[in-house]
């Protein structure tokens, strides 16, 4: 069955404002030409615009894995579920190797690509630098050292690619090496169509980290 969402009626509970939400008139026109699936926008009754969007893929190692796909369709592959606080997640990944990537495909009219990631620093970090390469587009982050809470950062690369780095959690330890703290990040990065990187559909996302340590210390 196909449910079609004329209105929908929002109530603020803090001041009991009541404000309706309805299809946008460019969006009411295209409605016999757009997916279900691809961006839809609305407005409210007092002019402000919401915009739509929709998940294209979600890699979630905490999940179970497919057996037919088990590194979610990510290259160089690593998945680590030996310390119960950091659950099931994509590495480690120390000195002298492979970084991992994933091509994911992006649909059509796509005004904007976002990527949330979440990268944990385990164990030993000294200065050590982490890059993620969209379509060799490159996103530094900078340098991470084990007992310093790097806080939120953000930049925009010279194609016009806006990144935000958070420190979600304060340096504490977590598992692994007792003798050195673990943190938390959260990454987003958004990808406009302006870059052109997605125009054919298909987006690179490379994650690498320079860091001077074996494994048994990252």
């Amino acid at each position: 069955n196909k449910i079609n969402v004329k209105q929908v009626e929002v109530i603020f509970p803090a001041t009991g404002g009541v404000t309706g939400i309805s299809f946008c008139p460019e969006c009411k026109a295209l409605q016999s030409t757009r997916s279900a699936s691809q961006n839809q926008c609305f407005k409210t009754e007092f002019g402000m615009e919401i915009k739509g969007s929709t998940t294209i893929a979600s890699d979630d190692f905490n999940e179970d894995l497919d057996e037919g796909e088990p590194m979610r369709g990510w290259s160089n592959a690593e998945v680590d579920a030996s310390e119960k606080k950091f659950g099931q997640f994509l590495g480690r990944y120390g000195r002298d190797m492979e970084s991992p990537h994933k091509e994911y495909r992006v649909p059509r009219d796509v005004d904007r690509v976002t990527f949330s990631i979440d990268f944990y620093e385990i164990d030993l970090w000294d200065n050590d630098d982490v890059c993620i390469f969209v379509d060799g587009e490159t996103i530094n982050l900078g340098p991470f050292s084990s007992n310093v809470d790097e806080g939120t950062f953000n930049g925009t690369t010279q194609l016009g690619i806006e990144w935000m780095c958070d420190s979600v959690s304060k340096p504490n330890h977590l598992g692994f090496n007792s003798d050195y703290m673990d943190q938390l990040h959260r990454v987003v990065i958004k990808v406009p169509d302006t870059t052109g990187l997605f125009a054919d559909g298909k987006l690179r996302l490379t994650l690498q980290a320079h860091v001077t340590e074996k494994l048994e210390d990252q």
